[in-house]
């Protein structure tokens, strides 16, 4: 959530090293995904894991606030991280609570249109273009290879985004038509909803790039049936509470 592939990267190593292997990944594109990110959302989520990872150190020594001695001296990265901290002793006592935001990977935002989209606008003094880091580049086509030699199924998505923060990007069909060559050379389902009837209906968003509770669940059940058409993903069915 909030992270550019070489961070995503970083979590689908740790589960890799530590689970089976899934079956299916399903890969939501983005026109940010593959840029250098200069921030690094939530940090704190990577603590339990940086101890001694050169893979971590390679990947977030550039963006956030770790030092060198924060990967190699223990405990040290937690220093003044005092909600990192209270957490941490609660798990070591087994007294977290356990009040997860996501059930099933799924949040719901029951909110209506927040203008967010004009506000970007206006600050950014229009549309911007993007620029795909050749590093995110590299490691997105080794990232696929490794799916490709686990046998793990990748299907790309790109979720409905609001028509008119469509055009925020200038060169957001350049970005697109990247994705869609690694969709080719990879034999990957490419499963475009950028044009879809969502896209155009303000009532289904909150932002430009996020619906809401109503256009989520559409969306979802779409997601769903088309996937089943498809004959992609098998054993997988559409409920009412199919999030």
């Amino acid at each position: 959530n909030g992270l550019g592939f070489r961070h995503v990267y970083l979590r689908h190593r740790e589960y890799i090293k530590h689970n089976k292997a899934p079956k299916y990944i399903i890969f939501s594109i983005d026109d940010f995904g593959l840029m250098k990110g200069k921030n690094l959302f939530n940090e704190d989520q990577f603590l339990p894991y940086m101890f001694g990872n050169r893979c971590f150190r390679k990947h977030l020594s550039e963006v956030g606030s770790f030092s060198f001695w924060d990967f190699y001296i223990p405990s040290i990265r937690f220093y003044g991280r005092r909600d990192a901290i209270r957490e941490a002793v609660k798990c070591f006592f087994g007294q977290e609570e356990f009040n997860p935001e996501r059930k099933n990977g799924y949040i719901v935002h029951d909110i209506n249109w927040t203008g967010d989209l004009e506000k970007a606008l206006l600050n950014m003094g229009g549309s911007i273009e993007i620029s795909n880091d050749p590093a995110s580049l590299e490691l997105f086509n080794d990232f696929l290879s490794e799916c490709f030699e686990k046998h793990i199924q990748v299907i790309f998505v790109n979720t409905p985004e609001y028509i008119d923060g469509q055009l925020f990007v200038k060169n957001r069909d350049e970005v697109i038509k990247v994705y869609k060559a690694f969709a080719e050379k990879f034999k990957i389902l490419f499963l475009d909803y950028s044009k879809d009837e969502i896209c155009y209906q303000k009532e289904y968003f909150y932002n430009a790039q996020h619906l809401n509770r109503m256009g989520a669940e559409i969306f979802n059940r779409k997601l769903v049936s088309d996937l089943k058409n498809t004959n992609t993903i098998h054993g997988i069915y559409a409920s009412p509470d199919s999030k």
